[in-house]
């Protein structure tokens, strides 16, 4: 199955990145929410029809969706509890939780760095 992973772009020139892991008919789209000025940061579910119409969709093949699946509520629960990690530009970041998702499933090769990853996903998967 392919996720699909999103950039989407706000008419105040802010964006932000969101997963989307299918696997049969199950399907959980999340994102990383957060700001370097916001201390409330965690991981939440998200409807991919409530972005704005200006967004980069990229499907990228995964191995293993269910471990995907599973990183991703993992991730809500230590959101729950109040124990996710810190918000941090830019090694935990949306782009970067993107990634730890994708690499969960399966996917290789994605660096760690908010920045780097996303050029990384644009230029292998865009």
């Amino acid at each position: 199955m392919k996720p699909r992973f999103t950039l989407a772009n706000y008419p105040d020139g802010k964006q932000h990145a969101l997963i989307t892991v299918r696997d049969g008919d199950e399907v959980l789209s999340t994102h990383q929410y957060g700001s370097l000025g916001n201390p409330n940061n965690g991981v939440a579910e998200l409807t991919p029809a409530d972005l704005p119409a200006i967004t980069i969709n990229l499907r990228i093949p995964l191995p293993n969706p269910q471990a995907a699946m599973a990183y991703a509520e993992s991730a809500m629960a230590k959101t729950q509890r109040g124990v996710y990690p810190a918000y941090d530009m830019p090694n935990q970041a949306c782009v970067t939780y993107c990634a730890q998702v994708l690499e969960a499933g399966g996917v290789t090769g994605i660096p760690k760095n908010n920045h780097e990853a996303q050029a990384r996903l644009l230029q292998r998967y865009g």
